[in-house]
This record gives structure tokens, sequence and C-alpha cells, in this order.
């Protein structure tokens, strides 16, 4: 059990550094797609990277004999104090203790991930079917707020009558076609298991703004659309539901402005990525290892 806890704060080492370095130096980057493989990739290298091992036998056995040392001296320490004490027949572990409450975490996450997924799959269910995109269904909703799930989209009544319609569909018929269903589906199981690591938080919400960010660029691509989709933005930001892969509220529309208004970066930017193999490194003599 101990092996597989060290092994946890390991992979929530390696996540945390790749967020940090992720705000640090590629955020503000308008390589969308890019940034979305990134996200995606640290989700998966952060299981990876705890098995690499760098040869540098001194500082991980100065970490191990620490390591055991410490563990020897809390032991001799216990039983000092226990001498000539009635030790209840049962004693509480640690580790136990630890690895009790990360169980109850998962479950309760669990149940919350199955059963939203439960909930926004029978959408299609219980509203009415507008009209069909090929294999795209667009159904009609009371809520405030246009959402998207796989191939189904989700339209506001309020909406399905206004000249923002047509930028609405467009909106969300490109996250059908960039297949964010998926990396949501992905990143909210992945916090389900790292529930207790704030840095996942902070990588969940990165990705949602690389969705949105790409969405925008794909629609705002031809001429003439970047203002009126803008004002749309505005119009329809703040309340209602906030659906799986739907952006439109206040706290974002600002950035997303921003970035529709940035210009392309430059390609050398993306030289700061030759950081990330050191920053790798060093983190890999952390106190986790």
């Amino acid at each position: 059990m101990t092996d597989w806890l060290i092994y946890i704060l390991k992979v929530s080492a390696f996540q945390g550094v790749l967020v940090l370095f992720y705000l640090l130096f590629l955020r503000r980057l308008t390589f969308y797609q890019f940034n979305r493989v990134f996200l995606l990739g640290t989700l998966v290298v952060g299981f990876v990277l705890p098995f690499v091992q760098v040869e540098s036998a001194p500082v991980v056995q100065a970490n191990q004999e620490l390591v055991t040392m410490i563990g020897t001296r809390i032991s001799q320490s216990s039983e000092t104090m226990t001498e000539g004490v009635i030790v209840p027949g049962f004693q509480v572990s640690w580790m136990w203790l630890f690895a009790s409450l990360y169980a109850i975490g998962v479950f309760l996450l669990f149940q919350r991930y199955f059963s939203n997924f439960y909930k926004i799959r029978k959408f299609k269910y219980g509203y009415q079917l507008i009209t069909k995109i090929g294999a795209i269904e667009v159904f009609r909703t009371p809520y405030a707020q246009p959402f998207s799930f796989f191939k189904s989209v989700f339209i506001p009544e309020k909406v399905e009558h206004t000249q923002e319609l047509d930028l609405v569909m467009a909106h969300e018929l490109q996250h059908v076609n960039f297949g964010h269903s998926y990396d949501r589906m992905l990143v909210d199981f992945i916090v389900v298991l790292f529930w207790f690591n704030p840095f996942i938080y902070l990588l969940r919400k990165s990705l949602i703004e690389v969705h949105e960010y790409q969405v925008d660029a794909a629609v705002t691509a031809g001429s003439g659309v970047k203002i009126p989709y803008q004002m749309s933005l505005v119009s329809l930001a703040g309340g209602g539901f906030s659906g799986p892969v739907s952006f439109f509220n206040f706290s974002t529309i600002k950035k997303r402005i921003q970035m529709m208004n940035r210009n392309k970066s430059n390609k050398i930017s993306l030289i700061s990525l030759a950081l990330l193999g050191p920053v790798i490194w060093r983190n890999d003599y952390a106190v986790f290892i």
C-alpha cells in the first residue's frame, strides 16, 4: 500500500509541474491545438514519468536512506512511548486512514461522474428534436445557454428564433467536430482519481479554455464574422445551465475576446518547450523519489 500511495503522490507532483509549465509558458499562445494536445498529454505522461529512472544513484540512495532513517526513528519513538502501556488490540494505521479517505473521495466522485453522464444522456429523450445535421441531432431546451455533448447539440428556446442562432449553431457544431466531449469525459475521469490534487482542477479549467479558444478561432476564420460573434457571446453570457462543453459566461468572455483579437503567435515562442526537459529532470529528484 505504501508503494501505491507514493506512486499516486508522484503522479500528482508531475501533473502539477506540467500544469504550472503550461500556465507560465504556453497559456497565452494561439497554438490552440498544440495546447490541447499538451494538456491531454499531461494526463497520460503524468502516469508514466514516475517509472522513468534517471541515473543518479547517490541522490536517490540518499533520499531512500533519509526516509528509512525517519521511519526507524518514528518506530523507535513509538516503542518507547508504549513501554509499560497497555496497547489496545486494534491500532489505527495512518496509511490505512489515508487510503480509506482517498477511496471514499473516489467513490463519491465516481457516483457524481456517472450520475452526470446519465443525466446528460437522458436530455436527448426529454427535449424536442429540432433537426438533424448528418449524424448530429439538435434539440430545443428551456435552459439559458447552448451546449453540446458528443453528437447532440442543445439550443435554448429563446435563441431558436433570433439572428444569433446561426452563430450559436456554428459554435456548438465546432465543439462536436473537434470531439471536445471526449476530452471532457477523460479529464473528469482523471479528476475522480486525483480529486485531492489542486493542479488537476487547474488543468481541467485550462483545457476548457483551450476548447473555447479553438472553437472561437474556427468560427471567426471567415471575414466579417468576428464582431457579430463577439457580440453574441456577450448577449448570451451569464445564467442558465452550464453545459458539458459550453463556456458562455461573463468570467471568461473578456478573456476569449482578448484571445480572438490577439496576433497569431510565432512558432519561435515554442522554444520555451526546451525548458521542459530540465524542469522534469529536476522534479525527478523531488522528495517523492
